[in-house]
């Protein structure tokens, strides 16, 4: 069970502060060796307070990693807990602003507690919260380097149309193994791969004759011996009837077991994803109007990247999918003849 830290902050905050009360504090974790301390500073910051058993050597403390919206601080204060002076680690947000992050915290702070939960020492818990936020300043890179867009979206909503399809199929190990061949958060050459078998996946807006779009000259090339499938979802915008990417989400969470729950969570945090906090204004309702599926093996339409001179990169193109009728299989065949094991 996780610890509901936005209720506690919240009734933190209704309390009443005595003049020499610097936190206000709720205890939210008993490690046996030390607590896990929910606390909102006299500037109203939330933080997460860990006592400790005295000063840690600047070697340990330097190992957390440290990155913007975020302070790390070591500090002695009277403890109301013991009734006596101790040690803390306060890991504390930089503001108050009402904005997305003020929710990113709490799913930080509710992660750190998540992730030491089990631990008994020291070293173990200090382990456990560098990787937790080793993996949050990854995700802020991520969505810096390469901010969400409405596009980005749309490639994630066919994607997780095709990996609820296959996670239809079995039980927790079977959902680890088909969670595992999703690659296209990673951005990929292929979006999946299963055994000697790649899935790339496209979707469309475009109407009737239907036409998508290839990316690179080597986005629909396959290894000798490997076998390749293009699975396009033809979409309409449809506010009334439609999903969008969060609804496809929740739904998959609803399948997935606890296990694979949490490595669908973290893949989607590798493209900077957290459901809850997807904006309104970036989420599309789309119905889908068409589902296309081909192998692509001798004689689809392709560009012959061998053939190209070496002056032209970077190719992009569209291509004409009633022109490749001849590859055309249905899904269930594709569902069914890839191996997820």
């Amino acid at each position: 069970m996780r610890c509901n830290l936005k209720t506690i902050f919240g009734q933190l905050n209704m309390r009443n502060r005595t003049a020499n009360e610097e936190y206000l504090i709720e205890e939210v974790l008993d490690l046996g060796v030390t607590t896990l301390i929910a606390g909102i500073d006299d500037q109203n910051k939330r933080c997460i307070i860990l006592p400790l058993k005295g000063p840690l050597d600047m070697q340990v403390y330097n190992c957390f990693p440290r990155w913007n919206g975020l302070t790390i601080v070591q500090e002695k204060h009277m403890s109301t807990l013991t009734q006596g002076s101790e040690w803390f680690l306060i890991f504390k947000e930089n503001s108050t602003r009402m904005d997305i992050s003020h929710e990113i915290f709490i799913h930080i702070f509710e992660d750190i507690c998540e992730m030491v939960r089990k631990e008994v020492t020291y070293p173990r818990i200090f382990n456990k919260i560098i990787i937790v936020l080793t993996k949050w300043e990854q995700f802020f890179e991520r969505i810096n380097i390469k901010p969400l867009s409405k596009i980005v979206l749309q490639g994630l909503f066919g994607e997780l149309l095709f990996l609820k399809k296959v996670l239809m199929r079995g039980g927790e190990e079977l959902q680890v193994q088909a969670l595992n061949g999703w690659y296209g958060v990673d951005y990929s050459k292929k979006d999946f791969q299963y055994q000697r078998d790649f899935i790339e996946i496209k979707t469309s807006l475009k109407k009737k004759p239907y036409s998508i779009w290839v990316s690179s000259d080597t986005q629909l090339e396959k290894p000798a011996d490997y076998r390749l499938f293009l699975c396009c979802y033809m979409l309409e915008v449809d506010k009334q009837l439609g999903k969008s990417v969060k609804n496809l989400i929740e739904e998959i969470q609803d399948i997935l077991l606890e296990y694979p729950k949490t490595i669908f969570k973290e893949k989607l945090m590798k493209i900077g994803v957290i459901s809850e906090l997807l904006a309104p204004d970036m989420l599309e309702f789309y119905s889908v109007s068409d589902v296309l599926v081909y192998e692509v093996k001798d004689g689809f339409p392709l560009i012959d990247v061998s053939v190209l001179p070496t002056a032209i990169f970077n190719v992009e193109y569209a291509l004409a999918l009633d022109e490749c009728n001849r590859w055309r299989i249905n899904m269930k065949q594709l569902v069914n003849e890839i191996e997820v094991e």
